[in-house]
């Protein structure tokens, strides 16, 4: 059964598509794109769990918590509306620099201040953020934990061709900010 919750959910996949639509291309790559299809693997990952965790809240009903708690949406709601001012806040600092195409743009550099001064990655990190905010919504532990794993993993993969890149441009640089900057979560990864 479909429940008004469900629309938060689908107004976060939105969203995602709409950064994903609008940053495409957006600007040119210095050399070839060194992407390697992760951004559809990332995209099939992550959409693939909210469907599949979806479904299994419907059909899996043992593991779910009490139906449509106010504080399980309370929760799922700030998760969400965090995250995506995490993830707005780290697209906005990075600036032209932003794309979903993994690649070096003319004139790009480190940027080491807002919300990168705490991780590598935020725009990621609010994304993991908001998408837990989805787990919750399917008021499944078996929806929430795939859902956060598989966003982790396709986040995971990534990171790993983002950062060959962004090292391999800018060498000792990076590798400085990375000695002191975690990836992902602050002072965990």
């Amino acid at each position: 059964m479909f429940h008004w919750t469900d629309i938060l959910g689908l107004a976060y996949l939105g969203f995602e598509l709409f950064v994903l639509a609008t940053r495409r291309g957006k600007v040119k790559a210095k050399a070839k794109s060194v992407d390697r299809g992760t951004i559809r693997a990332a995209w099939a990952l992550i959409l693939g769990s909210c469907i599949v965790g979806f479904f299994l809240s419907r059909h899996i009903t043992v593991l779910n918590w009490p139906p449509h708690s106010a504080v399980i949406i309370g929760v799922a709601v700030l998760l969400l509306v965090g995250g995506v001012a995490l993830r707005v806040w780290a697209i906005r600092r990075l600036g032209i620099f932003f794309t979903v195409a993994v690649g070096i743009q003319h004139g790009h550099r480190v940027i080491q201040d807002g919300p990168y001064r705490f991780v590598r990655h935020p725009s990621y990190t609010g994304s993991l953020i908001a998408l837990t905010g989805v787990g919750f919504l399917t008021f499944n532990w078996l929806g929430l934990i795939l859902i956060v794993s598989c966003t982790l993993l396709a986040y995971a993969l990534r990171i790993s061709v983002e950062e060959k890149a962004l090292l391999a441009e800018f060498g000792s640089e990076y590798q400085e900010y990375a000695a002191r900057t975690k990836r992902l979560i602050p002072a965990v990864y």
